[in-house]
């Protein structure tokens, strides 16, 4: 894949974002011009503001998002993982798209009620899991760059260390990702609070972070 090819669909994906982004602003003029926006340990609405609070927020993935495909497309050795960039292009737009339209669905519930709705919070883990055994499937495939991947100082120096990292990595995301997905559906079923699915989501990512450099740093010194 030639680097103006990954360019089209960079470009594509942030005119996603910015149309998403569009389609969220005309959304929040249905709003009221205070929404909830803290909550305290039962969940009850304690402090109001206004509803272009969220426009910042919104507004964060289509900048960061175009600034790192501006640096990718810059960079030499994107010609050796176009196909995970894409990979990576594609989940990005799919993950703000649908969590801009969650938060979206949680604020307007919850300024009816004075109370947090947290019904939808098991797509958090359900969602992140999906992408995670996409992205799983595509990272032992990835080769050294500064951009993406587990990017440690010595699986940027050590070639062998970097390959086995991702492979890991990969199994690791793949097999965690499984199981976000089966613990988010369990959870849902069982009724649990919302805010259990934050908790497990964070649990299941700092796996997905860490067992690989802990499995790189061992591997550091491979040949």
């Amino acid at each position: 894949m030639k680097t103006d090819s990954f360019l089209r669909k960079a470009v594509a994906s942030i005119i996603a974002l910015c149309v998403n982004f569009i389609a969220a602003i005309i959304f929040m003029q249905h709003l009221p011009e205070q929404i909830p926006v803290h909550f305290n340990t039962d969940l009850v609405c304690d402090r109001t503001g206004s509803r272009n609070s969220l426009i910042f927020i919104f507004a964060i993935m289509p900048i960061v998002f175009g600034t790192v495909c501006f640096i990718a497309s810059r960079n030499e050795k994107i010609r050796k993982n176009a196909r995970l960039y894409t990979v990576w292009i594609t989940v990005c737009t799919v993950l703000d798209v649908l969590f801009t339209w969650l938060i979206l669905f949680m604020v307007e519930n919850s300024y009816k009620t004075g109370v947090l709705d947290m019904s939808a919070m098991w797509l958090v883990p359900a969602v992140s899991g999906a992408a995670f055994t996409v992205i799983g499937n595509y990272l032992p495939t990835l080769r050294q760059n500064n951009l993406i991947g587990y990017r440690i100082s010595w699986t940027l120096e050590n070639e062998q260390c970097w390959k086995l990292t991702h492979q890991f990595a990969g199994k690791t995301a793949y097999i965690t990702g499984i199981l976000m997905i089966i613990t988010a559906l369990i959870l849902k079923a069982a009724e649990v609070p919302g805010i259990v699915y934050s908790t497990v989501t964070m649990v299941f990512l700092t796996i997905i972070i860490a067992l690989p450099m802990v499995y790189s740093y061992k591997h550091r010194n491979d040949k």
